[in-house]
């Protein structure tokens, strides 16, 4: 009995040492140095001064590793690749690297490449047609009017697409309804409205109990197939997953607006055969239009039902190919390069290089380049002053883009500096586009191009890869191809919010919520925060949206914020609709 009693007493000895200072402790674990997980991350079991244990606070295990549920700790990760976002080639099929639940990299189940490209293992990744070097040209003279206007110009151009391939129905009035002819074996349509006599004040509806000013846009209210179903109804709620909605039209286009299609995942499906052939018709109409017809209980100012358009249609043959070509055009609005030695600038066939890898991606080569030189008083009047806040048809943006001429090109005005307003917000801007989609086949219109910051041309070391931290002509062409995708109807993967995402399946979405700093997720915006004035809602990163899941998107041209470490690339869907905009052939 003795010899039992002491050796219970020195067992309770020894588990008080170990495991708790006694019965007065309420210990959540039973070892001091006990590990056990929560989730990817570990928790020890700790004593606190009075020899109690408790479990602590979940911490990461480190870089890659995570912890055990069947070990309760920490191992290392199985990690086959090293870099979120970069890939590997097995075979002529490609795999990404990407991050699983518990943070560890590995590499994708092999995967086809888009339409159009193969995995080269060379160079590990997916890479596009065989494309000839492009023809680089410079025009023999300056393009825009020998003097500044002083008035604010709103043209309305002619197509330069072939003849057969455009219906143009002359001056139309808000309300009308035109219809339009789609022969079979057509692959996409594009409707470009151009203000005739249009009203350029801006609307304010009264939404939610709240004034909303908006420039007058103008848009198709409501187009038809064939068969009289709706494909696009612009005063319908849009879905909430706009990969769903037949089309997207989420721009301001004030003056001059293209409505083209496909431009959705599911406008892409529906027409994998073509578009249905026969009779379509739309209302024409812009959002003066709407705001009168909604009456004064929700129209508050602006309203007009009066404004004229200039209505064409363009009909684009499906293609059945996997490639195509556009040509460019870059208006040299700067004081650092002229179209003469823009031929044969370093910088700049670094960058026209670098532009092509990129698009490239989505199947797409550069067919003729034409550099082209301004006036000198178009040169003092945008080098350094294009305002990054200020989109309207009479702001600079738009008014430079009307030096562009007639062609079915891809436009860029290359600028020395791009203007943020001081009580907009807005941080460094480096690209502006006029309008997504642009009005291909449309030049000299105020949306007729897109604006690039390119004082990076030529600057910093530039290698045998893209280097976006280290070669100012990559820089420079990234920004490039990024407007160039709006100017054929991308929208941004994920929007800077983590709150709104673009209306195609296959780019991945960032939600802010869930993939955002668990210390920043409070401020998103979905979770509607209370900020002090100028505070903006957490912006989701590069970083943030690199992971798989519902945490992707970066690696894409399209994701609305670049750095050092971005891909720049393609989905498949984002590719089929750049090829199938008119300015690609």
């Amino acid at each position: 009995m003795h010899r039992l009693l002491s050796v219970l007493l020195a067992f309770v000895i020894a588990c008080g040492a170990g495991c708790g200072g006694g019965t007065n402790c309420n210990n959540t674990c039973r070892s001091a140095g006990a590990t056990q997980c929560s989730g990817p991350q570990v928790q020890t079991c700790t004593a606190d001064a009075n020899g109690c244990l408790a479990w602590s606070a979940a911490a990461s295990c480190g870089a890659q590793r995570f912890c055990s549920a069947a070990a309760n700790a920490c191992v290392a990760c199985a990690g086959t690749c090293s870099s979120p976002g970069s890939t590997h080639c097995s075979g002529a099929q490609v795999q990404t690297c990407s991050a699983d639940a518990n943070g560890c990299l590995s590499l994708s189940v092999p995967a086809a490449c888009p339409p159009g490209q193969e995995c080269l293992s060379g160079q590990n990744r997916c890479v596009g047609p065989s494309c000839s070097t492009p023809k680089v040209v410079a025009a023999s003279a300056p393009v825009g009017p020998s003097s500044d206007p002083g008035t604010c110009l709103r043209p309305v151009g002619q197509s330069a697409f072939p003849a057969d391939q455009v219906q143009h129905m002359g001056t139309r009035t808000v309300g009308d309804v035109v219809s339009f002819n789609v022969a079979a074996g057509t692959g996409s349509f594009s409707i470009v409205s151009q203000a005739m006599n249009a009203s350029a004040s801006d609307v304010t509806f009264i939404f939610g109990g709240q004034d909303i000013t908006v420039p007058n846009s103008v848009v198709p209210v409501i187009v038809s197939q064939p068969d009289g179903t709706t494909f696009y109804d612009d005063n319908a709620a849009p879905p909430s997953d706009p990969a769903t909605a037949l089309a997207a039209y989420a721009g301001l286009t004030p003056s001059t607006g293209a409505f083209t299609a496909p431009n959705t995942t599911a406008s892409l499906n529906a027409f994998d055969g073509g578009v249905p052939a026969g009779t379509w018709s739309f209302k024409v109409s812009d959002f003066a239009a709407e705001c009168a017809s909604f009456g004064p209980g929700s129209c508050r100012d602006g309203g007009s039902a009066t404004s004229t358009y200039d209505i064409s249609v363009l009909t684009v043959p499906a293609r059945g190919r996997s490639s195509g070509t556009v040509d460019v055009s870059f208006y040299l609005v700067t004081n650092s390069i002229t179209a003469a030695s823009a031929v044969s600038n370093a910088g700049m066939l670094r960058m026209l290089s670098t532009l092509e890898t990129i698009y490239g991606r989505a199947g797409v080569c550069l067919g003729t380049v034409t550099f082209y030189d301004v006036p000198a008083w178009a040169r003092a009047k945008f080098a350094t002053g294009v305002a990054g806040d200020r989109t309207g048809p009479c702001d600079e943006l738009d008014q430079m883009s009307t030096l562009s001429i007639p062609s079915n090109t891809l436009n860029f005005f290359f600028v020395d500096d791009i203007r943020p307003s001081a009580a907009s917000g807005i941080g460094t801007v480096v690209g502006i586009d006029g309008s997504i989609p642009g009005p291909s086949t449309f030049g000299g219109t105020v949306h007729s191009g897109a604006v690039v910051n390119a004082s990076d041309l030529g600057h910093g070391t530039c290698g045998s890869s893209i280097d976006l931290s280290g070669c100012g002509s990559d820089v420079v062409a990234y920004i490039t191809a990024h407007e160039g995708g709006h100017w054929m109807g991308l929208y941004h993967s994920t929007e800077s919010f983590g709150s709104t995402f673009d209306p195609v399946a296959d780019t991945g979405q960032c939600v802010c919520t869930q993939c955002a700093p668990v210390a920043s997720q409070p401020k998103c915006a979905a979770n509607h925060p209370s900020l002090s004035p100028g505070q903006l809602p957490t912006q989701v990163t590069v970083a943030d949206c690199n992971k798989g899941g519902s945490c992707d998107g970066s690696q894409f041209l399209m994701f609305w914020l670049f750095d050092a470490t971005s891909l720049g690339q393609f989905s498949a869907q984002q590719a089929q609709i750049v090829r199938a905009n008119p300015v690609v052939h």
